[in-house]
């Protein structure tokens, strides 16, 4: 996990536009991963960047619960995530 983490660090840091994060695979994230995926949001801000995660209903409602979605934007699909980009309220979160 440690490896994705860094990849994903090193993406959030590269000065690109956008990062989209499609975490509908994921079943469970541990706090230790709540921790690293919000730290991966401020890097991006940090870099001018934005990032919207893409999350399955039942991650979503995870988030939610532990006000993930306060500290990320998120969508439940690609064209959700683009939409959010393209979006004033999206960008003016950076």
């Amino acid at each position: 996990m440690d490896q994705v983490f860094g990849l994903l660090d090193m993406l959030a840091c590269d000065g690109g536009a956008a990062l989209i994060l499609d975490m509908r695979p994921t079943q469970f994230i541990d706090s230790q991963g709540l921790v690293r995926l919000l730290q991966l949001g401020r890097l991006c801000r940090e870099a001018g960047q934005a990032m919207v995660v893409i999350t399955s209903a039942e991650l979503e409602r995870r988030f939610r619960r532990f006000r993930v979605d306060q500290f990320l934007t998120l969508a439940r699909d690609e064209h959700e995530a683009r939409r959010a980009l393209a979006s004033p309220v999206a960008l003016a979160a950076l």
